[in-house]
């Protein structure tokens, strides 16, 4: 028997939650403010007013802190509620309107530097049309035949050169993420400023910087690891969506060699389905799919996905020589640290909000099916931005 889908969010615990997001937001207009005039790149993830013209940068700081003070934000409130509500009663005209100005954002703000990993190198292959394992052996099918293979033919059917197809293709991810992000608040029951909040904070991200026209597999799978939120939380609160789960794997496995870090994302949607179904319900077409593809899939693919990363990833891993206690010490070392909290303020600034709220919301996250799910896609991506250590720097 189906278990009813929870709607509300208990009245205290949205309490709590408002204020411990109002103070990280607080915490981080204060910070960006101060770090303006700090003269070193100590908190370069919060010092952007410095480089920024006068009227620019402080008009919009300035916009920011006002909405925060008290009775800008009971007026405010409101209408954010409304929006919420709209995400709820017509999911497909919000997700229409957000990923439209998600792609027109985009398009306006173009990638201008190429600079990160290897996108020059594979600009310039389908350019000279060369061969892609020249310059990118440990690329898996999928990112060959997206960022290779497809923009030379719409190049040559089209004249559209492969640089402008990676903008194309980024406003439309662009345009997917937001939707996703919408579909996150929806999926959790959430409506009023609840949905307001989750939409927002789950689509409008720092990702949406590499859909500029980073020509790269990190872009989708970014995409696949939303899409796994989504789904995973469908599974855990309705026991629909199982599919959709394995497919996000599947494609992610022909993509990038990081979906890896999916798997406990995956196994944990077909535990709380299991509990809720029950092991025989496995027997049936859709779900035997759902169980098969990944599986046949992970057994095809491993071994170039192994081939990858013994060519390619020793030296993001571990830069200074191998051994459990060296990668330990180089993960912990304090520019790495400080490294990794300026690259999450950039990427998703509320973060600063997530350890109070986990303190606080803890007991009730124990009893909701999808924090599991949640967490087993949350912690293996955690567990990378401590591991990996880029060969060129961070760049943002």
């Amino acid at each position: 028997m189906k278990r009813p889908r929870e709607s509300a969010v208990p009245p205290e615990l949205a309490a709590r939650a408002t204020l411990a997001l109002w103070l990280a937001l607080a915490v981080l207009v204060a910070a960006r403010g101060v770090c303006a005039f700090v003269p070193f790149m100590l908190a370069w993830g919060l010092n952007l007013l410095r480089f920024l013209p006068a009227w620019l940068g402080w008009s919009t700081w300035a916009i920011t802190a006002v909405t925060l003070v008290p009775p800008v934000a009971r007026w405010l409130g409101p209408r954010c509620a409304a929006i919420g509500d709209f995400i709820g009663a017509r999911p497909v005209v919000a997700a229409s309107i957000a990923g439209s100005l998600a792609a027109a954002a985009v398009v306006l703000a173009p990638d201008r530097v190429q600079l990160v990993g290897d996108y020059l190198h594979r600009l310039g292959a389908a350019l000279r049309l060369d061969s892609p394992s020249l310059v990118m052996p440990q690329a898996l099918p999928l990112d060959l035949w997206l960022h290779h293979t497809l923009p030379r033919m719409v190049w040559k059917a089209t004249g559209l050169d492969p640089n402008d197809w990676a903008r194309v293709l980024g406003a439309m991810e662009a345009a997917t993420l937001v939707a996703l992000g919408l579909a996150f608040a929806r999926e959790l029951g959430f409506r009023g400023i609840a949905a307001f909040a989750a939409a927002t904070i789950a689509g409008l991200t720092g990702v949406l910087g590499l859909c500029t026209g980073f020509a790269k597999a990190f872009t989708e799978t970014s995409i696949l690891a939303a899409v796994i939120a989504v789904f995973g939380t469908r599974v855990a609160r309705s026991g629909h969506g199982l599919l959709p789960v394995s497919i996000a794997i599947v494609i992610g496995l022909y993509s990038h060699r990081s979906a890896l870090g999916f798997l406990p994302a995956l196994l944990a949607t077909w535990f709380v389905w299991t509990r809720r179904h029950g092991l025989a319900a496995w027997t049936r077409p859709v779900p035997l799919l759902a169980l098969a593809m990944p599986l046949v899939v992970l057994v095809t693919m491993t071994p170039r996905i192994i081939a990858a990363v013994r060519s390619i990833d020793h030296v993001n891993f571990a830069p200074e020589g191998s051994g459990l206690a060296q990668l330990v010490i180089t993960a912990l070392r304090p520019e790495q640290l400080s490294n990794l909290v300026n690259v999450v303020i950039q990427i998703s600034p509320v973060a600063l909000a997530v350890p109070p709220l986990a303190v606080m919301l803890l007991p009730a996250l124990r009893r909701r099916p999808e924090a599991r799910v949640l967490f087993a896609l949350a912690l293996p991506l955690l567990a990378l931005l401590f591991a990996v250590h880029p060969q060129q720097g961070v760049f943002l």
